[in-house]
């Protein structure tokens, strides 16, 4: 009888901790770190948001990313544990590398529905519907791969009743992208490490060593293939490289199950096995918690938004009003407030956040933004009107908190190899890149009546090694010979205004590697007179613009009262 019961409590145990690895590690990663860009092509996750936003108007939005957080990444990484345990046999060894996987920056903590665990479950869960053991029932099996797969992936248009036959297409049809699969394979190996990949490889190779080299070759072309499919599309490239992320865990598994059982079940090297098996998640998640990053971007009151605030802005706003895309927050609780038709009587449209969309909206309605844009606008010359919403909410004052109107354009210039005119009216700059291969150097010249005193606005420790400067003036001939000398040597003529100045600053900026797009730069003092151009070793990749940026005053978005 004791034997008895304590088979059962193992085959318990087997069968619950696969479902308990998700929410450790969910408790072991903390909370949300940062905001995210909407899905490119929004699912069945975003289709359950709006459904759960839908159903009960006041709840908070980042409630219901929690929650979904916690179902997909539960149910993706038990779908691994459940596929490595069993080729290993172990589930010390399955559960250890499940653990890796969501302590790793594979899955990133962000304000947004869970993509990147999703598609890795999806991709361990394939397998095991497929090979699951139900006589008669193979093309019942393929078609709920099918299904799932389908169900992830097809575009919320198709279901929201907003079909566009070109959007589903770009989504849907697969294409071959080099530039894509270089990126993901540069993506894969960073969320591996040297130790995970050495794993792998030490699996792949006792795989070929006992004969199963055709069925592991197999899966690799499979994966390769399918995330080579899907490069080309707007799915981000940490969600299309899901299929050779599980097969290379899965790899690097079954090495490190070979790996311990080398080992020996002695004692001390039971101790060294544990180590070992400790070393694997702790490295992974090192992995995560000290990537160097300076562009991140904070939730500032995103995560307590719900529906019926989002509708109450919606009404007050003028008809046909523009919101400049936020995040996936502010994405999802717009689509569930036009979810169905709703509406119909006062569209609304959301615009790409490029600084040419927002523009050309600008000449035909008004344009709105929240927190994150109105601070990215403003650095890139728009002018952000935080007091023309209070006009609309005379009676509830709170009630458009934390949206601005967009009303006009400052100052802006895009560099180029040649010198390009540029006059800001206030003492704060900006130098803004559309992407982040745009990098510099730029080379910027003001001259202005006071030597002025430039410093960078919120840089990190990191990003300083980006900015300088230097003084020139007229105090001597000694100083102005100095100021003509260097005018000369850089393709300026000494007939510019500029060079009239009393005082010339010359400013050399350049962005670190993930450092924020838009980087500003307060002067000291006004600077009427300057030119700017990108420096002779700039690469010659994306585009750099300087614009005059004013500080704006940012508000965060209310929580619930």
């Amino acid at each position: 009888m004791p034997s008895f019961t304590a088979a059962r409590l193992i085959a318990v145990a087997r069968r619950t901790v696969p479902w308990l690895v998700g929410p450790a590690v969910l408790a072991l990663r903390g909370g949300v770190l940062e905001l995210a860009n909407p899905s490119a092509c929004p699912g069945l996750l975003e289709l359950a948001s709006i459904a759960a936003l839908r159903a009960r108007p006041d709840l908070r939005v980042g409630a219901v990313f929690e929650l979904l957080q916690l179902i997909v990444m539960t149910a993706a990484l038990a779908a691994f544990v459940e596929l490595l345990g069993r080729r290993t046999r172990s589930v010390a060894v399955a559960v250890v590398a499940a653990g890796a996987i969501g302590l790793g920056p594979q899955f990133p903590a962000v304000l947004a529905p869970p993509w990147e665990a999703a598609a890795f479950g999806l991709c361990a869960f394939t397998p095991l519907v497929i090979a699951a053991r139900v006589p008669h029932r193979r093309s019942w099996r393929i078609g709920v791969a099918a299904l799932l797969i389908a169900g992830v992936f097809v575009p919320l248009w198709l279901l929201a009743g907003s079909f566009s036959a070109t959007t589903f297409a770009t989504c849907t049809v697969p294409r071959v992208s080099l530039a894509g699969s270089a990126d993901g394979a540069w993506t894969i190996g960073w969320w591996l490490g040297p130790l995970a990949l050495a794993l792998a490889g030490l699996g792949a190779f006792v795989e070929a060593q006992r004969g199963f080299w055709r069925y592991n070759l197999w899966a690799i072309a499979i994966a390769v293939a399918a995330t080579a499919l899907v490069s080309g599309t707007p799915i981000s490239s940490a969600v299309a490289v899901a299929p050779v992320a599980v097969v290379l865990w899965w790899l690097a598994g079954l090495g490190l199950d070979e790996l311990v059982a080398v080992i020996g079940t002695r004692p001390a090297a039971r101790v060294v096995g544990a180590l070992i098996l400790l070393l694997v998640p702790a490295l992974a998640m090192s992995r995560r918690v000290t990537e160097e990053r300076d562009d991140w971007v904070r939730p500032r009151g995103h995560d307590q938004q719900t529906l019926r605030r989002t509708t109450t802005v919606l009404n007050l706003v003028p008809q046909e009003a523009a919101f400049v895309e936020e995040d996936a927050t502010v994405d999802v609780l717009l689509r569930a407030a036009v979810f169905g038709g709703r509406r119909k009587a006062k569209p609304i449209s959301v615009i790409a956040p490029r600084p040419d969309a927002v523009a050309h909206a600008l000449e035909s309605r008004v344009v709105y933004a929240y927190p994150r844009r109105q601070d990215d606008l403003s650095l890139r010359g728009f002018v952000v009107d935080q007091t023309a919403t209070e006009r609309l909410a005379t009676d509830n004052a709170r009630a458009l908190e934390g949206i601005a109107a967009i009303t006009g354009r400052r100052a802006c210039q895009s560099l180029g190899r040649t010198f390009a005119d540029f006059n800001a009216a206030s003492d704060r700059i900006a130098l803004s890149a559309d992407s982040e291969s745009a990098r510099g150097p730029a080379v910027i010249y003001l001259g202005g009546p006071s030597a002025g005193a430039p410093i960078p606005d919120g840089w990190s420790a990191r990003m300083l090694r980006g900015f300088g400067f230097f003084t020139f003036d007229h105090l001597t001939s000694a100083a102005t010979d100095r100021l003509h000398a260097e005018a000369v040597g850089a393709g300026l003529p000494l007939t510019h205004p500029l060079l009239a100045e009393p005082f010339v600053v010359r400013l050399n900026l350049h962005r670190t590697p993930r450092a924020p797009l838009a980087l500003p730069v307060i002067l000291g003092d006004r600077f009427p007179t300057g030119v700017v151009k990108l420096d002779a070793s700039a690469d010659d990749t994306g585009r750099l613009t300087v614009c005059d940026a004013p500080r704006v005053a940012l508000s965060t978005l209310p929580g619930q009262h």
